[in-house]
C-alpha cells in the first residue's frame, strides 16, 4: 500500500445533510469506499465528478462516496497510514499530490485494506482488477508495457491482437491499451482489425472516455466524420469538469480538424475546457481564434474578453494581443473595443510604462475614437522612445493631434 497525503474538510452543506442525520450503515466487506478530501472551489463540481465516476463502475460489491471524519451520514475512520493533514508527510515520496484527489480504499471479505490510491481513471481500472481477484492493475499495465516495448508497428499489432483476447471482458482496459499504441504509431489507424475493435468496444462501453477516444480516432481515420463527432461529443461529456482530460481532448480534436469537419464539436470542447480551467489563458486564446475562423464574431469577442481576464495583468502578453488586434488582418478594425480593453489592462501591472506599451495604448485609444487620450499617451511614448523609434512615434502623434483638433467653424 502506498501512503498518500490527504486533506480533510467536513462540508455538510455541500452534501445536503443536516446535523443529527442518521449515520450511514457500514457495509460488510468486501467493499470500496471512496474518500473525499477537501473539496476546492467549486466544491459542488468536484463532488459531482467523483460521484459520476463511482456511478459508472459496474461492480459486484458496494461502492460508496464518504467524507472522512466529519460529515454525517457519510463518514468513516481514516485508514491507517493515510496522512490527515498537510503537515503529515508519513514518508510519502509523492507528498506533493494535489489535495483535490479522492481516494479509493478496497476492503476484502475480512475487512483488510487492499488499496489506497488517488481515485481517478487509473484507479477505476485498479478497483475493477481487485474485484476480479488479480493484483492492482497488473494485467492492464503488463499489456501497456508490452506496447511500449514493441519496436515496430507490426509488433504492436501482434500485441494488440493478443490483448484483445485477454481483455475481451474489459473494454475500458483494452481501449486504454489501444490508445497507448495509437500514440506510438498512427499507422495503426489504418488497421481494419482496430476499426472493427473500436466499434465493438463502443457498443460494449459507450460511457468510457477511453473507449470514446478510441471510437473517435478510428472513425475519423475511416472518414466517418459524423460518427467521429458523435463519439467526440460523448467524450466531452465524460471529461467535463476535469482540467487535464479536457485539455487532452482539445489537443486531439485540433490535430484532427484539418478541413473544419469538427468545427462544431471543437468549439464545444474549447468551451468545456475553459470552464474546467478558467485561468488557462491559452484555451481562451484558442477559443477566440476558433470563433473568429468560423465567422462567430460575437463569440470571438466573448472569448477574447475571457483571454484578457485570464492574462491577469501580464503586460507583455496583453500588449502583444492588443497590437495584433490593432494592426493585423482579419482582426482590425473589428476588434477595436477588445484591443482597448487589453491595452488598458496593461496599466494595472507594475512599471508598465515602456514606450512600446504606451504606443499600443495610444493607438487603441485612437481606434476607439478617444483622440485626446491618444494624444496624451503618445506624447509620453515619444518622451521615452529610443532614437530609432522616435520618428515613427512622432508621425503617429501628429495624426492623433490632427484628429483631436476641433473642427474649424463654418
Amino acid at each position: 500500500m502506498r501512503p498518500a497525503r490527504i486533506l480533510f474538510l467536513a462540508l455538510p452543506a455541500i452534501l445536503g445533510v443536516t446535523p443529527g442525520s442518521p449515520r450511514a450503515q457500514e457495509p460488510v466487506g468486501p467493499r470500496v469506499d471512496v474518500l473525499l478530501p477537501e473539496a476546492r472551489v467549486p466544491q459542488r463540481r468536484a463532488l459531482a465528478g467523483v460521484r459520476r465516476i463511482v456511478a459508472g463502475i459496474d461492480a459486484p460489491v458496494p461502492i460508496q462516496v464518504v467524507w472522512p471524519e466529519g460529515a454525517e451520514p457519510d463518514r468513516r475512520a481514516v485508514p491507517e497510514g493515510v496522512a490527515t493533514s498537510v503537515g503529515d508527510a508519513v514518508g510519502d515520496p509523492h507528498g506533493d499530490r494535489p489535495s483535490e484527489d479522492a481516494f479509493a480504499v478496497f476492503f476484502d471479505a475480512d475487512g483488510h485494506e487492499a488499496l489506497v490510491e488517488p481515485f481517478d481513471d487509473a484507479v477505476r481500472y485498479h478497483v475493477l482488477d481487485l474485484l476480479a481477484g488479480s493484483m492492482p492493475g497488473r494485467r492492464l499495465h503488463d499489456w501497456i508495457a508490452q506496447v511500449d516495448a514493441a519496436a515496430t508497428t507490426s509488433g504492436m499489432r501482434a500485441v494488440l491482437r493478443a490483448a484483445a483476447e485477454d481483455l475481451a471482458t474489459r473494454p475500458e482496459h483494452l481501449a486504454r491499451v489501444v490508445n497507448r499504441a495509437l500514440g506510438c504509431s498512427s499507422e495503426l489507424l489504418r488497421d481494419r482489425f482496430l476499426a472493427g475493435l473500436g466499434e465493438s468496444l463502443f457498443e460494449a462501453a459507450p460511457r468510457s472516455e477511453d473507449v470514446q477516444a478510441l471510437a473517435f480516432r478510428v472513425r475519423d481515420a475511416g472518414g466517418d466524420a459524423d460518427g467521429a463527432s458523435q463519439a467526440a461529443f460523448a467524450w466531452i461529456e465524460s471529461v467535463k469538469g476535469r482540467r487535464d482530460a479536457s485539455r487532452a481532448l482539445v489537443d486531439v480534436l485540433r490535430a484532427s480538424n484539418h478541413d473544419g469537419r469538427y468545427d462544431e464539436v471543437l468549439g464545444f470542447a474549447l468551451d468545456m475546457a475553459a470552464l474546467a480551467d478558467p485561468g488557462a489563458a491559452v484555451l481562451h486564446r484558442l477559443a477566440f481564434e476558433h470563433r473568429l475562423r468560423v465567422g462567430d464574431a460575437r463569440g470571438a469577442r466573448r472569448a477574447g474578453e475571457s483571454y484578457v481576464r485570464a492574462l491577469d495583468g501580464d503586460p507583455d502578453a496583453l500588449n502583444a494581443f492588443a497590437w495584433k488586434l490593432l494592426t493585423e488582418r482579419p482582426y482590425r478594425p473589428a476588434f477595436a473595443g477588445l484591443a482597448l480593453r487589453a491595452a488598458e489592462a496593461m496599466t494595472s501591472a507594475f512599471r508598465w510604462e515602456t514606450y512600446w506599451r504606451l504606443d499600443t495604448l495610444a493607438m487603441a485609444c485612437f481606434e476607439a475614437g478617444r483622440f485626446e487620450e491618444a494624444v496624451r499617451w503618445q506624447e509620453r511614448a515619444v518622451e521615452l522612445a529610443s532614437e530609432e523609434a522616435r520618428p515613427r512615434y512622432e508621425e503617429r502623434l501628429a495624426a492623433y493631434r490632427a484628429a483631436a483638433a476641433p473642427s474649424p467653424s463654418r
